[in-house]
């Protein structure tokens, strides 16, 4: 992957790339078909492979399924179809069993889409609830026992922020009429070097598609960014092309399972409440913005940091601060799939504009706003602050530009001389809050987008913390 070059891209991957043998040639599947039915065609050509005929429908009593209230059931290949009333919000609706087990699934329509993380164990803890459309969401992580053959799914009992993404989503969609797909889950820890479980996780996702006769789709990639992957003696720039080369084994670990490239949702992962490194997080927070701006060839949306998010004495989100997460990347995802703009607000460049004023400038996808009730108490320049400038030269007041509403204009306290290597930090770690049980990296901006939990929480979409060298 590292030898790879991409000439030509479109909204779904790559259409036309180089490497070390050559060009590579991305055909659309109408494309492959016309090709075949082309050569078929030919004189002295081999007649093509005729697909066996699906296995006929079986009608079966519904007692096979034990005591629920089900009927017309049938058996066709390998899995029964039934009609029944099951625990959850989805009401009377088909279903499907394999013969092997007595787990059940929807039967959805379109492809089985998939859910993947790669993350540190805040995610995958993240407590869980039973979904509204329990018979929606899957578990298809790698399985542990290499003595047994694994299940082609399991039954959603655990799977953190990968169930609850979906488990946000569904409901959403059964609101306005829409289908219903069938997600099927995935967590799988970060380590840069080995990705054999997630490896394993997608070869299984590829079974379970097959075995349904189903198209195999990632919905999304969720991976989570931590200073504690920042190495000693990198700076922002390495870890930039640190996270490009993990994104380029990602893409070709999912390219080697035969899928097509996938979407990735990115967050900041603050760590626990008791604290970070500073310098650590100033290197990841910067990298992490210089990805979401120059992502090379992947398909990044960056959802923005767990900043805001409450956690438990141990350091794992509360119940409601995982709900806040998965509905802020359900509506991430849901954006991105219908190939709408959708980001937490960047900040992209730190210019001075006069001797005693700053420009912050952030891309954003709605107008920005400092948040006057500043839940995670940022104070009153929102979590701005002056690095590396003149003793006696701070922030003293803040406010967003009346005519340039993604832009930041700050006031400085004293004149900045242009040869000073001064950085602006926006909501940098500070002393550990035992109290809040936050991150401690407070900041008080945001855009003007607001979502809400399905317990009626707000949701905001709040500016990635990060440093920048003031132009």
């Amino acid at each position: 992957m590292a030898n790879r070059t991409i000439l030509l891209s479109a909204e779904n991957g790559p259409i036309l790339a180089a490497d070390d043998t050559g060009l590579v040639l991305r055909l659309s599947d109408r494309v492959v078909a016309d090709l075949a039915r082309r050569l078929a065609a030919l004189p002295g050509a081999e007649p093509a492979f005729a697909p066996s005929a699906p296995a006929p429908a079986i009608p079966l009593d519904p007692a096979i399924l034990g005591d629920i209230d089900a009927w017309d059931v049938t058996r066709q290949g390998d899995w029964l179809a039934f009609t029944a009333r099951l625990p959850g919000a989805g009401g009377t609706r088909r279903y499907l069993r394999h013969a092997s087990g007595t787990a059940v699934l929807a039967q959805t329509p379109g492809p089985v889409q998939g859910i993947f993380s790669i993350a540190g164990g805040r995610r995958f803890n993240a407590p869980s609830r039973v979904p509204d459309f329990p018979f929606h969401i899957l578990g298809t992580a790698a399985f542990d026992d290499p003595d047994e053959v694994p299940p082609l799914f399991d039954t959603l009992r655990h799977c953190g922020l990968d169930a609850a993404l979906p488990a946000a989503l569904l409901p959403r969609r059964h609101a306005a009429f829409r289908a219903l797909p069938l997600f099927a889950c995935a967590a799988t820890p970060r380590d840069a070097d080995d990705l054999t479980a997630f490896r394993a996780a997608l070869n299984r996702f590829a079974a379970l598609a097959a075995a349904l006769n189903k198209a195999p789709r990632i919905a999304a990639i969720c991976l989570e960014v931590s200073p504690d992957q920042a190495l000693p003696g990198q700076d922002a720039d390495a870890f930039h092309r640190t996270l490009l080369s993990q994104l380029d084994s990602i893409a070709a670990a999912v390219a080697e399972a035969g899928l097509p490239p996938a979407r990735l949702l990115m967050t900041l992962d603050c760590g626990g409440w008791w604290g970070s490194d500073p310098t650590r997080a100033r290197i990841a927070s910067e990298g992490l913005c210089r990805l979401a701006l120059c992502p090379g060839a992947h398909d990044v949306t960056l959802t923005g940091a767990t900043a805001a998010l409450a956690q438990d004495r141990l350091g794992q989100p509360l119940h409601a601060s995982a709900l806040i997460q998965a509905e802020l990347e359900s509506h991430a995802l849901e954006a991105r799939a219908a190939r709408e703009s959708w980001t937490a607000p960047i900040l992209c460049l730190v210019e001075r504009d006069g001797p005693r004023k700053l420009r912050a400038l952030f891309k954003s996808t709605a107008p920005l706003v400092i948040d006057a009730e500043d839940p995670m108490g940022a104070g009153p320049l929102a979590g701005f602050a002056l690095s590396g400038a003149p003793e006696g030269t701070r922030i003293t007041e803040i406010a967003i530009d009346p005519q340039d509403p993604r832009t930041v204009l700050l006031g400085l306290s004293a004149d900045l001389p242009r040869d000073t290597p001064a950085r602006l930090d926006y909501a940098m770690p500070g002393a550990p809050d035992p109290d809040s049980r936050r991150p401690g990296w407070a900041g008080a901006l945001r855009d003007d987008w607001q979502g809400e939990t399905g317990t009626g929480a707000p949701v905001y979409r709040w500016a990635l913390p990060t440093s920048q060298v003031i132009r």
